[in-house]
């Protein structure tokens, strides 16, 4: 019998807005950056840098904490959708190529109790904010990305799971090649809709929840053959 593992993308995803993006708006300047990264003139990583030096050298950590706690919306169901994954003992965690303190600060507004992340972090060293790539790995293969969901996602996969992913972003391309079951919407739907990778389209947790449930009152829940290979190739790259 096969088990669902879901790992889930946090920003546009779990929250209803890239948080980054808006904290970036809020406390600094996104343009050129945003301009130049979105032509790929610019990487991912140099875009975190260049965007956090811009913030106010007087900025703190707990400055961006508050904003990120007091403005992001989470998905109206995503408390609903964990209650869901507890009832059925379905392990669940957050991967985002963004970052934990305000993935913990926007938690923390829902009190779920402890939910399992993996997100890249900020210091301040001197003047200035500079992100930390926690999960940056060298044999990752993932396109201009800071940390590698993919090598994090299959570390945690046992044998018996069928790996189930929720993105909509960019960052979540690698992704959906080693995934099983795949919610996709915005860019992701797109990308998936373009290489010709299986999914569902969804636009809250509740339809995530509804068909998951259906999956497994059915007992359709299996793996997906590709996905399978996929992740083969990628043990024997390590």
């Amino acid at each position: 019998m096969w088990r669902p593992h879901i790992f889930s993308d946090f920003d546009g995803t779990i929250a209803i807005t890239d948080v980054c993006i808006d904290i970036i708006k809020h406390f600094g300047k996104l343009e050129p950056y945003l301009s130049q990264l979105a032509r790929g003139d610019l990487k991912l990583r140099d875009f975190w840098i260049e965007t956090l030096r811009t913030f106010p050298e007087d900025v703190t950590i707990e400055e961006l904490y508050n904003f990120a706690r007091e403005q992001t919306t989470l998905d109206a169901y995503f408390s609903e959708f964990i209650h869901f994954c507890r009832e059925y003992s379905i392990p669940f965690e957050i991967l985002s190529d963004g970052f934990d303190f305000y993935i913990e600060a926007s938690l923390e507004k829902v009190n779920l109790g402890k939910i399992k992340y993996f997100a890249n972090s900020i210091v301040k060293l001197g003047r200035h904010f500079y992100p930390v790539f926690n999960y940056a790995n060298e044999s990752c293969q993932c396109d201009n990305v800071g940390s590698c969901k993919r090598n994090i996602a299959l570390s945690l996969l046992a044998e018996d799971e069928v790996l189930v992913y929720i993105g909509d972003g960019y960052s979540d391309f690698c992704m959906v090649e080693y995934a099983d079951i795949i919610f996709a919407k915005g860019v992701l739907s797109r990308f998936c809709n373009k290489h010709r990778i299986p999914h569902f389209n969804y636009k809250t947790f509740y339809d995530v929840k509804i068909i998951i449930k259906k999956l497994l009152d059915e007992k359709k829940l299996k793996p997906r053959r590709q996905a399978q290979i996929n992740r083969q190739k990628a043990f024997e790259m390590e």
